[in-house]
């Protein structure tokens, strides 16, 4: 299964939020142990706004289009 995920689930682990981000990181970790996780250009936009520089850091989120050496459940 492929999970897209949405940016008010990355701003609350991330942030992280007190309320919800314990609750939006067990959700994308069960949705990661179900398949793959996609970020959309929309959502990549909106974190790169955010200035939270960790969309910088090689590997952490990489731009729309591009695609993640490693895990693929095609290849599992």
């Amino acid at each position: 299964m492929i999970t897209a995920v949405d940016t008010s689930i990355l701003l609350d682990i991330f942030l992280p939020d007190p309320v919800h981000g314990e609750h939006s990181l067990n959700a994308l970790e069960a949705a990661y142990g179900q398949g793959a996780l996609v970020v959309c250009g929309v959502v990549y936009a909106e974190l790169r706004k955010a200035n939270l520089g960790f969309i910088e850091t090689p590997g952490a989120i990489r731009p729309p289009g591009k695609t993640t050496p490693g895990r693929s459940r095609a290849t599992e």
